[in-house]
């Protein structure tokens, strides 16, 4: 059989930034050949300065201007209150950035950048946030934060976000059933550019995500790689054969229930149904059909890098199967998975020894 050949199925940044260099240093993207990340000066400490005072007209626009730093920032370095620093800004009438400006001049330990305008890449951003993303104002950035046991959803966040911000990620620990399982906070402070992230709590998806097609299939791709799953399992209707499904899984039932309409009016089948936990009930819209299946997953520009490997297996399906070939790829997506549980649990006991490392040095430091 030829190979299949998906669509979205190269690397991340193989899909929409090939084209960006990256830095000699930490090998993220940028023009230059070593990032500001790996060449930002940190903030001023609050110090003594050799600054005369009170100051010149000059010398305290050319901190504010020259240098980027706010009232905050001149206040520390040169070791006075901000309400003193604010006071002769007022005298001398100088010119104060807006807001905008501001966020975009700030002196930060790690800056960030303006959102590319892209909107295949919105729409797959915003697919991610309505899965799987807390957003929120942060003063003059976009905060995103979520936590995971899954280390491959936090290398496709830190994928997706690394050109325009660094995130901080902080090992984390679960527990369920009375078991330990390691897991990952992941938080990023994003330009205010972002903020069509917050869309995602208002009452209705916005018409924007609809635009044409390849943004629909952009943002159901996030929403799918945040909180999808698809793969293969005995049947249990027909003794010998299989079903295939997929799966996109939300508690937001308006979400759920928008999606099963533009599906249905793109010739899809999706049912739905749901599943109570302790604390709230989740609903997912289920693809059965497996034409339709291998269909959805040909037109998913997915990027998570797990889920393409499963895609790929289901794929393979042929329209019809005896029992032996059933059997065999079944057995064959069951290896699949149990490999990749595998490598998430060895990735979670190395994030509670971090965590537990983490602790025990501070407690030693304590009692030294």
């Amino acid at each position: 059989m030829d190979e299949v050949i998906l669509r979205g199925t190269a690397e991340p940044w193989e899909n929409d930034y090939s084209d960006i260099k990256r830095c000699w240093l930490c090998d993220l993207p940028s023009e230059a050949e070593i990032c500001s990340y790996c060449t930002i000066k940190p903030k001023p400490k609050r110090q003594p300065s050799e600054l005369r005072w009170p100051p010149s007209e000059g010398d305290l626009e050319k901190l504010y201007n020259d240098s980027g730093m706010s009232l905050h920032d001149i206040a520390r370095f040169v070791g006075r209150g901000y309400a003193t620093v604010h006071y002769w800004f007022r005298k001398y009438d100088l010119v104060r950035r807006n807001r905008e400006e501001a966020s975009r001049s700030i002196v930060r330990k790690y800056p960030v950048r303006g959102f590319s305008g892209r909107i295949s890449e919105k729409a797959y951003m915003f697919g991610i946030a309505f899965g799987d993303l807390h957003v929120k104002k942060s003063h003059k950035s976009i905060e995103v934060y979520t936590s995971t046991s899954v280390p491959s959803m936090v290398d496709l966040l830190i994928d997706t976000f690394a050109k325009y911000a660094r995130a901080k990620i902080t090992p984390t620990i679960y527990y369920l059933k009375g078991k330990k399982i390691g897991g990952w906070r992941v938080r990023a402070f994003l330009d205010r550019s972002f903020a069509f992230l917050l869309e995602k709590y208002s009452a209705t998806v916005p018409d924007w995500v609809t635009s044409s097609d390849d943004t629909f299939w952009s943002f159901l791709a996030g929403l799918f790689d945040s909180e999808g799953h698809s793969g293969i399992y005995n049947s249990e209707r027909h003794h010998g054969g299989s079903t295939t499904q997929l799966t996109i899984v939300n508690t937001n039932l308006k979400l759920i229930r928008w999606l099963r309409s533009r599906m249905e009016a793109r010739g899809f089948h999706p049912i739905i149904s749901s599943e109570r936990s302790n604390t709230s009930v989740w609903y997912r819209l289920e693809f059965g059909r497996r034409e339709e299946l291998q269909t959805l997953l040909r037109i998913l520009p997915s990027r998570h890098p797990k889920k393409k490997v499963v895609a790929r297996l289901l794929l393979k399906i042929p329209t019809r199967m005896d029992a032996e070939t059933s059997s065999r790829i079944i057995q064959e997506y069951k290896l699949l998975k149990q490999a990749m549980k595998e490598d998430d649990r060895r990735q979670g006991l190395s994030s509670i020894f971090v965590l537990e490392q983490t602790f025990h040095s501070k407690d030693q430091k304590d009692q030294g």
